[in-house]
């Protein structure tokens, strides 16, 4: 693997490590399920970029390969943690 240097994807792969970071402290500090969530599925966001950067999606100037195949499932199911949870919240609130 070979590191593909786009900025775009670079400070994508910064913003996510701090609401990551951020989730787990405020996780930590109010023991609250919302901020495990969100940073769960930020967390799932870093693998993501992380592959991008590293060059796992890109094969002879390629970007269709199997490795990139593989990450899909983990980009799609991304935002559930955090949708499960605004649901959850939200029934509380409307009930």
């Amino acid at each position: 693997m070979a590191f593909v240097p786009d900025p775009a994807v670079l400070v994508n792969l910064l913003l996510c490590v701090v609401i990551l970071v951020l989730g787990y402290l405020v996780y930590r500090k109010r023991n609250s399920i919302s901020a495990r969530f969100i940073g769960t599925a930020f967390g799932m966001f870093v693998l993501s970029h992380l592959s991008t950067l590293l060059g796992a999606n890109v094969v002879s100037g390629s970007y269709l390969c199997p490795p990139e195949d593989l990450w899909i499932p983990v980009r799609r199911c991304s935002p559930l943690p955090v949708t499960h949870r605004i649901v959850r919240y939200t029934g509380k609130v409307l009930i």
